[in-house]
C-alpha cells in the first residue's frame, strides 16, 4: 500500500474499529489505525548493543532517530527474512518507534463486539492481544494486538537517573576543564614514514580523502584543491608538499584533517594516515632548531620527544598553515560561494560538541574529547590475567602505568574480531586510567549541539551506557556516557586488576 493511500485512509477512518491490517510470521495481525503515524520501507538500521532482543536496532526516519522492533521477535513467531513486501510501520508514541512486519493487508473497519477474547490457542502471544478477530468477512482470524502490551513486553524499565548522577555534557565539559594545564593533546599522523601533530583542538574531523576534488587555477604546489565539505568551503592542502616531502604514490589515498584555528575558514591537511591522539606532558616539547626553523618558515611549532627520545613527533602550526598565501589563495577562489554559506547560516556558528569515535562491529560510537588520554595500536605485549572478568582483555604498561583494558566486542556480547589492526582508548575511569578496544578508531568529529538528542530507553543497561546520539543524517553515532562505563563495583575490580599487574613479574 502507498503511504499517500495509507494517510488518505487513516483520514477518513473515523470509527474506533479502524486498523491495519498486516502478515507478520504466518499470521495475520492488526493494530488500531489511530496509532500508525506513517508506514516506509524497511531503512538502513544501526544496531544498538545492550538493547532487547527484538530491537533490531536505530534507525533514522524523516530526521528522527526511531527504533525499529522485528514483531516476529516481539510476538515470538517464526523469523522471516526482510523482502520487498517488508514494511516498517511507524507508531505515534512518546518515543518515536517502527514496527517491522512481512506485508500490508490494508484498513479493515473492526465492530468492537466482533474481537473474542484471546484463547489458549495462541499461548505465545495471548498476553499482548486485545483479542482475535474471526468470521469469513474478515477472511483468516486476525490476531488484535494491543500495543502498549506488546511495547511493555519488549522494553525493560529503564534506570531512572538520580539527582546525583552527572549528565553526559556536563561530565565532558568538566573534563574538559580539568585538563592539566601544562599538557598538550594532539593528533599525530604520518607523511612520507615521518611523524607529525596538530592540536587537537584545532581538529574539527578526520575524513577519508574525497575521490573529486576541484583544482584550483594558479595554485601553488601543495595545494591540492577546493572540496565542499558538510556547507562549507574547505582548501586541500598537502602535508608531504608542505613539507617539503617526495609525493605519495598514485593511488594510495589518505586521509584529511580538517583544521580551523580561532573560528578561521577551515582547511584540510592531506596526510598518509593518522596515528595516535597523545597527551604529553609541556616539557616534552622543546622549539625548533634555529636553522631548521629558518627552514621551515615557522610551519613547525616544536618538536615532541617520546619514549625517552627515541620518538620525535614534529608539531605543525595551524594558525601558520592557515595564514599561508597558498591557502589564502585557494579560499579567496571560492570567496563568494563561501560568503553566501555563511550568509545562510543564521545566527554564525552553531554550538558544537567534540568526540573521539570509534567502531565496534558496525556500528559507530562517540566519546567526549576531554575524558580521552589518547589513542595507542593493541601492542604486542598486552598481558592477560588470570582470573580478570572475562570482559577484561589483559593489561597494558603506558609510561609506568598499569592500565587494564576492557574488550568492548566481549562488552557489547558480540563475537570476537578477526581484525588485527584493533585500537584502545585511553580514558580516565575514576580513579584509574582504562583502555577501551576497539575496531578502528573513525574520526575527531565536532557535531552541532541541535544533532544530538537523547538515546531512546530501550532497557536500563543500554541507556546508562549509551545515553545520546548524534543524528548526521548521512550517518547515527551512539554517544557513550564515560561516567557510566563501568559500575563503582567494576571499577575496583578493574583496580584490583591493574594493582595485582603491578604488583606481578615483569
Amino acid at each position: 500500500m502507498a503511504v499517500a493511500a495509507l494517510e488518505h485512509e487513516q483520514s477518513a477512518a473515523v470509527s474506533r474499529g479502524a486498523h491495519l491490517a498486516f502478515l507478520v510470521g504466518g499470521e495475520r495481525a492488526a493494530i488500531p489505525l489511530s496509532r500508525v503515524s506513517t508506514v516506509v520501507r524497511p531503512p538502513e538500521i544501526t544496531d544498538l548493543p545492550l538493547s532487547p532482543r527484538a530491537v533490531l536496532g536505530l534507525a533514522n526516519l524523516r530526521g528522527s532517530v526511531t527504533a525499529i522492533i522485528g514483531l516476529h521477535a516481539a510476538m515470538r513467531l517464526p523469523e522471516a527474512a526482510i523482502t520487498d513486501r517488508s514494511r516498517v510501520i511507524v507508531l505515534e508514541h512518546e518515543t518515536p518507534v517502527g514496527l517491522l512486519v512481512d506485508q500490508l493487508q490494508g484498513v479493515v473497519e473492526v465492530a468492537l463486539d466482533e474481537i473474542e477474547p484471546a484463547s489458549a490457542e495462541t499461548p505465545e502471544t495471548g498476553d499482548i492481544l486485545s483479542g482475535i478477530l474471526r468470521g469469513s468477512r474478515h477472511g483468516s482470524a486476525t490476531l488484535i494486538v494491543d500495543l502498549d502490551r506488546l511495547l511493555g513486553r519488549v522494553f525493560t524499565a529503564a534506570a531512572r537517573r538520580t539527582s546525583t548522577a552527572i549528565p553526559a555534557r556536563q561530565a565532558a565539559e568538566r573534563a574538559l576543564t580539568t585538563t592539566v594545564s601544562h599538557e598538550r593533546v594532539l593528533v599525530s599522523f604520518v607523511s612520507d614514514g615521518e611523524e607529525y601533530a596538530v592540536p587537537i583542538t584545532a581538529v574539527r574531523e578526520i575524513v577519508a580523502l574525497p575521490a573529486t576534488v576541484s583544482r584550483v587555477p594558479h595554485a601553488q604546489d601543495h595545494v591540492l584543491g577546493v572540496v565542499t565539505l558538510r556547507d562549507r568551503l574547505v582548501p586541500l592542502v598537502s602535508a608531504r608538499a608542505l613539507l617539503g616531502l617526495p609525493p605519495a604514490p598514485a593511488g594510495s589515498g589518505g586521509k584529511v584533517l580538517v583544521l580551523s584555528v580561532e573560528d578561521q575558514a577551515l582547511v584540510g591537511l592531506v596526510v598518509d594516515q593518522p596515528r595516535e591522539i597523545l597527551r604529553v606532558e609541556e616539557g616534552a616539547v622543546e622549539p625548533v632548531p634555529v636553522l631548521l626553523a629558518r627552514d621551515m618558515s615557522g610551519d613547525i611549532e616544536g618538536i615532541c620527544r617520546l619514549d625517552g627520545g627515541r620518538r620525535l613527533v614534529s608539531i605543525i602550526s595551524p594558525s601558520h598553515l592557515l595564514r599561508s598565501d597558498a591557502v589564502v589563495h585557494a579560499l579567496a577562489v571560492g570567496g563568494q560561494q563561501e560568503a553566501a554559506m555563511r550568509e545562510a547560516r543564521v545566527g554564525g556558528e552553531a554550538e558544537t560538541e567534540q568526540f573521539i569515535t570509534f567502531r565496534v562491529g558496525r556500528v559507530e560510537y562517540g566519546l567526549p574529547i576531554g575524558v580521552v588520554d589518547e589513542v595507542i595500536g593493541v601492542p604486542e605485549q598486552l598481558t592477560e590475567i588470570p582470573k580478570a572478568p572475562a570482559y577484561v582483555a589483559g593489561v597494558v604498561n603506558r609510561r609506568g602505568t598499569v592500565v587494564p583494558v576492557i574488550d568492548q566486542r566481549r562488552r557489547f556480547d558480540l563475537p570476537a574480531s578477526e581484525a588485527t589492526a584493533r585500537h584502545i582508548v585511553v580514558i580516565a575511569l575514576g580513579s584509574i586510567r582504562v583502555g577501551l578496544m576497539v575496531d578502528s578508531v573513525t574520526s575527531v568529529l565536532k557535531v552541532p549541539a541541535d544533532a544530538i538528542g537523547p538515546a531512546p530507553e530501550l532497557s536500563s543497561e543500554q541507556s546508562r551506557l549509551i545515553s545520546r546520539i548524534a543524528n548526521l543524517g548521512d550517518r547515527v553515532v551512539l554517544l557513550l556516557s564515560p561516567e557510566n562505563l563501568a559500575s563503582a563495583e567494576e571499577v575496583g575490580t578493574l583496580a584490583e586488576v591493574a594493582s595485582g599487574a603491578a604488583d606481578g613479574p615483569e
